[in-house]
């Protein structure tokens, strides 16, 4: 269980840091949504789940 924790770990600071040091942001956010094939409502319920 703990390795597949780093992994989703690695996957998330992977995403994180393509949006963030993206020129265009929008476009990564887009680009990792439509890989995920989620909505914009989708995502929108699961960040505001999952916020700090």
């Amino acid at each position: 269980m703990v390795e597949y924790e780093g992994f989703i770990t690695d996957i998330m600071i992977r995403i994180a840091g393509d949006i963030v040091l993206s020129d265009n942001p929008g476009k990564g956010i887009r680009k990792w949504r439509e890989f995920f094939e989620m909505s914009q409502a989708e995502l929108a319920a699961r960040l505001v789940h999952h916020r700090v």
